[in-house]
């Protein structure tokens, strides 16, 4: 085990869906948590410590990282803003966590493979062919070139579209859980009959955890063990378990086109379409081969679970 247990766990983003279920699983196991966001006070962490920074800015970001053993990088700019932030906030968290000897754990999805066929793997090339998807790459890139430098000791998880409780800002928030409390129709993006990978945020944290307290997890990128059926199958799955008649559908290529012009979100959503449109399958089998067993989230019971965070915390429901 690495020094994850001996200092303090700093959590960039720690507000966010994917940062608070790293909190949580720290607070769960007794370690000595920092929380890092520009807004602390949104999300109740009990006992964490809360820090206001900016990790855009060296000196605000090495402030807050200040003593930290481990740092989890779960911050993203807005969806809208990757190509123009999420780079440089990459760059300058590097940095940061170098002058520290930290361990830095980046929290990442998918995108940087591209379309790809059959499964994908950490050994499958990344080739992506959309700017957002670039991004991705690209901050991998930096992580593992500043790891075989020497400059850090870092790993990466790489989950797949994820649900969970706070997950509001994923294809299945609002469109899923949203709909389904609010009783209205569910709905997907593309392909309904394709098979998915998706992640239960807990599972992800938990999972982010473990990377952060194991050396051999070091230099490499992880997939997240996940859960993978059709959206079909998944939309009903969380149906049933509300108690309701499913009502499902789906939005295509030319409805988003058509939404694009009135809706900043569908013209950002629609470039990573073929995500949906055809298999979109991660293999995490070398996360349990090489750190050890890991049980996923039964599926309905991170379905009532994220049911009973929408119900009694999300406010206002919108829908994409």
């Amino acid at each position: 085990m690495v020094s994850n247990e001996q200092g303090i766990n700093v959590v960039l983003g720690g507000t966010g869906t994917i940062g608070s279920a790293v909190v949580d699983e720290l607070r769960r196991q007794g370690r000595p948590v920092r929380v890092v966001s520009r807004h602390p006070s949104s999300v109740a962490h009990g006992q964490a410590e809360t820090v206001v920074a900016s990790i855009e800015d060296r000196d605000s970001l090495a402030a807050a990282i200040d003593g930290a053993s481990v740092v989890y990088l779960c911050a993203q700019p807005p969806y809208a803003e990757w190509v123009d932030r999420f780079v440089p906030m990459t760059r300058t968290v590097i940095d940061a966590v170098a002058d520290t000897g930290a361990v830095l754990v980046l929290a990442d999805n998918l995108y940087a493979y591209g379309p790809v066929q059959g499964p994908m793997r950490p050994t499958t090339p990344m080739r992506p062919t959309t700017p957002k998807a670039a991004v991705r790459a690209e901050m991998a890139r930096l992580l593992l070139e500043a790891y075989a430098a020497g400059r850090i000791q870092a790993a990466i998880g790489r989950a797949s579209d994820y649900f969970g409780p706070r997950g509001v800002a994923t294809v299945n928030g609002p469109r899923t859980f949203g709909a389904v409390v609010a009783g209205k129709r569910a709905t997907w993006l593309g392909s309904l009959d394709v098979p998915h990978s998706m992640t239960y945020t807990e599972d992800f944290g938990r999972a982010l955890v473990r990377l952060g307290d194991r050396p051999e997890a070091l230099g490499q990128i992880w997939h997240i063990p996940s859960h993978t059926m059709t959206a079909r199958a998944f939309l009903e799955r969380v149906h049933a378990v509300a108690g309701v008649p499913a009502r499902i559908g789906s939005t295509s290529r030319q409805m988003l086109a058509v939404a694009g012009l009135f809706m900043s979100a569908a013209r950002e959503v629609r470039p990573m379409l073929y995500q949906f449109e055809q298999p979109f399958v991660s293999d995490w089998s070398d996360f349990e081969r090489v750190l050890g067993p890991f049980e996923v989230t039964p599926l309905d019971d991170a379905i009532a679970r994220t049911l009973d965070w929408w119900r009694t915390k999300a406010g206002r429901i919108g829908t994409v």
